[in-house]
């Protein structure tokens, strides 16, 4: 059986996910993982922001830190998930000398703003906020910062026109940058019904497999028993039958 590699991980240290990495570590030896990748959401000082480990870096970066050298079959990297906004670039390239790797997010398409949950990335209800989305996701690609995007679908949610050409940017701007574009295992777990075919963002991974875009599978795992679902399997088949470039190593910018 090939070996898993899973570099979206995240921890109670995120305010919203459970257990610690030395639980996340052994259930990935006992379902066949030859790299655990931990990623917590940067502490970005906006304090309006659900995603963030503000407080907490501290005990994050020592506990990974802590379990790497204690299995040897198990390669341990501890990066950040991190939101893109240009004003940070000076945060970002402190970050990357302290972490293994950063991933690319939008949660929010704004930041300074009273009701940034207005702007939410979970629940963009009109194209205006899906652009920003796409601006977003593609100078945060070309900043050379990051390893890899995070769940780029996040857009798709409700039925509306403009889909398609966000989908185009957002994948021909990850080909330019040579990043690989996140399938992510737990939004798949909870909004089964966007990935089904013919679902709203399985037409998002159907353009993507009629070009050779990277394609990395994720856990974005919350739970430690989360590494051992069966949907990881189930993902690869529908991989397989829309034709994706899949890939297993991340791009390393350090």
């Amino acid at each position: 059986m090939k070996k898993i590699r899973n570099y979206h991980t995240h921890t109670l240290f995120c305010g919203h996910g459970k257990g610690y990495p030395i639980d996340y570590a052994k259930i990935a030896l006992e379902n066949n993982f030859e790299v655990l990748g931990f990623s917590e959401h940067a502490p970005i000082d906006i304090p309006s922001f659900y995603f963030t480990i503000a407080g907490y870096e501290d005990d994050y970066f020592n506990e990974v830190t802590k379990i790497k050298n204690q299995y040897p079959n198990l390669t341990i990297l501890c990066g950040l998930e991190v939101d893109y906004f240009e004003n940070f670039h000076s945060y970002y390239e402190k970050l990357l000398n302290k972490y293994d790797y950063l991933s690319l997010s939008c949660h929010y398409t704004r930041y300074n703003v009273d009701n940034v949950e207005d702007y939410c990335s979970f629940r963009l209800n009109n194209i205006y906020t899906v652009l920003e989305y796409k601006d977003i996701l593609i100078n945060g690609m070309k900043s050379n910062f990051f390893s890899f995007v995070n769940h780029p679908d996040l857009f798709i949610t409700y039925p509306m026109d403009g889909y398609d050409f966000v989908t185009k940017e957002i994948v021909s701007t990850a080909i330019e940058c040579d990043l690989p574009l996140e399938l992510n295992l737990n939004q798949i777990r909870v909004k089964p019904h966007l990935y089904q075919k013919g679902g709203l963002r399985y037409k998002f991974w159907e353009y993507v497999g009629t070009t050779n875009a990277k394609v990395i599978i994720n856990f974005d795992a919350h739970l430690p028993e989360f590494l051992a679902s069966s949907i990881y399997n189930q993902t690869l088949e529908m991989a397989k039958d829309l034709g994706l470039n899949i890939v297993n190593e991340i791009k390393k910018v350090k």
